[in-house]
């Protein structure tokens, strides 16, 4: 067993013991991906229940899955736990396998404690497995944007590029969750765009969440051909500004209302609109989910160390986005790509819009 795998058992165990329960039951493909070293239990790309049970106990774990799954999950997906197995016809119902007693459940489950938010709680804070890991994909997921980047024309198809990004993306063994892409014609219009038939045109933003071991990058990039017209081009650096506020307030012990709050004053002192934060959300934290919960100004939670954050900051055909982690010296951008041309705001190179020709 690995120090990482027994860090996450110590911190089930406190659930254990907090609640009074015999057993915590992981269904979530997030929370087992996380549990059990990144182990890959969904079939669909996002699925709230997978295709496997992850049974917590004080004295061990147990994988509960159909008959035409466990070879493929214990060989590949569940190695290194090395759990003991309960294997069930492809068409029986799994939870009448669970062990009696007092259960937990991180998904509605009759007869048993939802301990979802527990659990979302109890991964907040990042190990130093998992941390080098997120460094790896955002270091991946950034080359992947670069790389597509350079490929694109102004009459590439908005299919065309979310095609070579989630390409790009799964090989490097990284799972596309999100593929938004916009030419200049809709960027003004729709701030979470699908890709269409379209053009990109002139100007495009790139959006991908990236998912590896469990772990989701989620960054956002901007292609211009030729340079920048003058009002986006003024308006990009103070877009910056905003960003970081969040990124200043992203620090361990802070509530994040507050870093929300602090983005939200940052768009008036740009000059943006009073209520440009009401028009999209603004981001929040991340990891092993696209979005744990989108923060707003009234979220009570308090910034764990190594936790993992998204803010996304936007106003009208401009966006910027990219993962960072909460630490006590300021907030640690892992989607970088050095050859991705950058401007420097608060002491951090922040992401430029590339502009080719």
């Amino acid at each position: 067993m690995t120090d990482d795998i027994a860090e996450k058992r110590r911190r089930v165990h406190a659930l254990l013991d907090s609640w009074g329960l015999d057993a915590v039951v992981l269904r979530s493909p997030a929370n087992i991906a996380w549990y059990a070293d990144g182990a890959r239990t969904h079939i669909l790309p996002s699925s709230d229940v997978g295709v496997a049970d992850l049974v917590v106990t004080r004295d061990g774990e147990r994988v509960i899955t159909h008959v035409n799954e466990a070879d493929r999950l214990m060989a590949e997906e569940f190695a290194t736990l090395a759990p003991e197995l309960t294997v069930v016809g492809w068409a029986e119902d799994r939870a009448a396998s669970l062990p009696s007693g007092r259960l937990g459940c991180d998904a509605p489950l009759p007869g048993t404690v939802h301990v979802a938010a527990d659990i979302e709680f109890a991964r907040r804070s990042l190990t130093e497995v998992e941390q080098e890991r997120f460094r790896e994909l955002g270091h991946d997921a950034a080359a992947a944007f670069t790389d597509v980047a350079m490929t694109l024309r102004p009459d590439t198809t908005e299919h065309a590029a979310a095609a070579a990004l989630s390409a790009a993306l799964i090989e490097r063994g990284a799972d596309p969750l999100v593929l938004l892409v916009a030419g200049g014609e809709r960027l003004a219009a729709h701030r979470h765009p699908l890709p269409t038939t379209g053009p990109v045109g002139p100007l495009v933003m790139l959006v991908a969440c990236g998912r590896r071991h469990g772990l989701i990058a989620n960054l956002t990039r901007f292609v211009s051909f030729g340079p920048l017209p003058d009002a986006l081009r003024s308006a990009y650096p103070k877009l910056l500004q905003v960003e970081a506020a969040f990124l200043d307030g992203t620090r361990p012990g802070v509530i994040v209302g507050e870093v929300f709050r602090a983005g939200e004053r940052a768009y008036r002192r740009a000059g943006f609109a009073a209520d440009e934060a009401t028009r999209h959300h603004q981001g929040g934290p991340t990891g092993y989910a696209t979005r744990d919960y989108v923060a707003t100004g009234e979220a009570a939670a308090v910034i764990e160390t190594a936790q993992a954050f998204a803010w996304n900051p936007s106003v009208p055909s401009l966006k910027v986005e990219d993962t960072v982690l909460a630490r006590a010296d300021g907030a640690q951008v892992l989607t970088v790509d050095p050859r991705w041309p950058a401007i420097e705001v608060g002491g951090r190179a922040r992401p430029d819009v590339l502009e080719l020709a």
